[in-house]
């Protein structure tokens, strides 16, 4: 098994072991120039769903989706419920508590659609569901005295691709070693391959406020796109997006903030001075996505990649399809171009029929042109 290793040296330099790329696209952004685009210039419908409301299926825009043809499977960090794709409340799939069925923490989730199976990564176990909600297998979680998380799950090409983190291994000078791994099971959790991501040593064990970041994995029809951002106080802005090419990671893509951070004619690249903070990059065959954080505004980023356009959005987009004001888009299908975005009752009584301030949210489907 290949590993790739991207090495990055804190309060130093920052060494990276890549295969070169000549043609890394970078995409210039002036974060205090902003701009105002609508769904209907890239999107058209692809439908509502209104999702039954019952005490045990109350959902708020802070669960994600994932939707296959049949189901809609929300989930948070101790939730997961299944509904069928005309909004019925199915099922809860799991619950909180210490038994084998049963979790503490939700880190992600993913479906096999082939088997009709549903795999979690909790604190303690990857555990496999099937859609009537049975525990078919459960593989522990080994620690031994390390911090470890799974923080991304996800089914493709018949594996199960699942990002490991391992933080605060304490070294014998007293600084601290973190390890981010790949590795990929097959679809009864067996390890077929692995590979280090990033591996980096920090000076303090200090995660707390940069752990809710995960990772992006951007599966295209024939190419995959990895971002991975901030995990803790570092030296440098993770701006890259990376090509899984041949057992090697590609930078392909980079955001350039360099004119936000200018400073006295020198680019300020340990960020002692800026506050820009990157949580998501990923993309489709013609567009690019990201989202970050900057001045205590949330930023919404859209570019094309043909015509070398550039949108930044404070707050999302504006949506003129379905007519519910400023939305944020998340992705369904990249290969497809079909993403979508929440609206909770409150935000569109009045709006959409039969729905009311205590309604559950109702789910806006839009797709590529």
């Amino acid at each position: 098994m290949k590993a790739i290793i991207i090495v990055f040296a804190f309060f130093g330099i920052l060494s990276c072991q890549y295969e070169k790329n000549t043609a890394l696209h970078t995409i210039e952004i002036d974060a205090d120039k902003t701009h105002e685009l609508y769904l209907s210039s890239l999107f058209d419908k692809q439908g509502l769903i209104k999702l039954e409301t019952a005490d045990s299926s109350l959902i708020d825009g802070n669960y994600q989706l994932i939707k296959t043809r049949d189901y809609l499977l929300f989930y948070n960090w101790q939730k997961v419920i299944l509904f069928n794709c005309s909004g019925d409340y199915l099922r809860q799939i799991g619950k909180i508590g210490h038994g084998p069925a049963e979790y503490q923490l939700i880190n992600a989730v993913t479906i096999d659609t082939i088997s009709e199976t549903i795999y979690l990564s909790t604190y303690s176990a990857i555990l496999r569901f099937d859609y009537n909600g049975k525990l078919i297998k459960s593989l522990p979680i080994q620690r031994n005295n390390v911090n470890v998380d799974i923080i991304y799950l996800n089914f493709q090409n018949e594996s199960l691709w699942a990002l490991y983190r391992e933080t605060g291994i304490r070294l014998s000078d007293g600084k601290f070693l973190n390890y981010t791994r790949l590795f990929k099971y097959n679809s009864d959790l067996q390890i077929i391959d692995s590979t280090q991501i990033i591996k980096n040593v920090i000076l303090s064990n200090n995660l707390v406020d940069k752990i809710n970041h995960s990772a992006d994995f951007s599966f295209l029809k024939t190419d995959t796109f990895f971002y991975y951002p901030i995990i803790c106080h570092e030296k440098f802005l993770r701006d890259t997006l990376y090509k899984f090419e041949k057992s090697k990671l590609i930078p392909i893509l980079r955001l350039d903030f360099s004119k936000r951070l200018a400073l006295e004619n020198k680019l300020l690249l340990n960020l002692e001075a800026t506050n820009i903070e990157i949580s998501k990059i990923y993309r489709t065959s013609k567009y690019v996505f990201a989202n970050y954080f900057y001045n205590n505004n949330h930023y919404y980023l859209c570019h094309d990649l043909e015509n070398k356009i550039t949108y930044n959005m404070i707050n999302g987009f504006i949506d003129d399809l379905y007519g519910t004001g400023r939305v944020v888009l998340r992705p369904v299908d990249l290969k497809n171009g079909i993403f979508y975005f929440f609206k909770e009752g409150y935000e569109i009584e009045g709006k959409i029929d039969n729905i009311s301030e205590s309604s559950n949210p109702v789910v806006f489907l839009i797709k590529f042109k």
